[in-house]
């Protein structure tokens, strides 16, 4: 069987056949395939580029959060500063405890500083302290100290009852002594903002 058809008609259809697959070929080679590489690359780097798009949302995301933390951390110092006496203020909240012991008829016979322990931001500051009264009138005392507009916080307490005298005389007497401790803004730091209402 011979392999070219002997007939023109045949010859010419092997003729368009071949034509035919050498464009194809051609077509394939030098237009095609370049345009298939570049769709492969352009697609690499769509995918490139939408991986840095949502690398950058989250990163946006985080900077957000973050931004809302540190607004929130923000202000949680601000209302810490608000309650932490400057150096200047301990007399003043000394007087106003010696204030509320009259006022509650309470006998404060005690106030005597400890040395300060200075830290990295505030310095703490203690106070040994001793009253005399009324059970219910001492209990009443303890609990205005820790609930003054700055930090104050009544620690080591040491409750004995307490024998009548000829100056002092209660039903359920009792002396309690204690160690008030505040932590004070050291000299140099800006002053904190008063707390709502005024109070100093």
């Amino acid at each position: 069987m011979a392999l070219i058809p002997q007939e023109p008609r045949q010859q010419k259809a092997l003729v368009a056949i071949l034509v035919a697959a050498a464009g194809f070929y051609l077509f394939f080679e030098y237009w095609r395939a370049p345009h298939l590489e570049a769709l492969t690359v352009e697609q690499e780097r769509l995918e490139r580029l939408e991986s840095q798009n949502r690398a950058a949302q989250v990163r946006a995301l985080q900077k957000e959060r973050l931004e809302q933390q540190a607004a929130v951390y923000e202000r949680y110092v601000r209302r810490l500063e608000q309650l932490v006496p400057a150096e200047e203020e301990v007399p003043a909240l000394l007087r106003d405890i010696t204030a509320e012991a009259r006022r509650l008829n309470v006998d404060l016979n005690l106030i005597e500083p400890q040395a300060d322990q200075p830290g990295a931001y505030y310095t703490k500051t203690a106070y040994t302290m001793r009253v005399i009264g009324e059970y219910h009138d001492v209990g009443r005392f303890l609990t205005t100290i820790a609930s003054l507009p700055r930090i104050i916080t009544p620690v080591n307490v040491v409750m004995e009852t307490f024998d009548n005298d000829d100056l002092l005389e209660y039903d359920s007497g009792v002396a309690v002594e204690f160690e008030i401790e505040t932590y004070v803004l050291p000299s140099g730091s800006p002053p904190a903002a008063a707390p709502p209402g005024g109070e100093a």
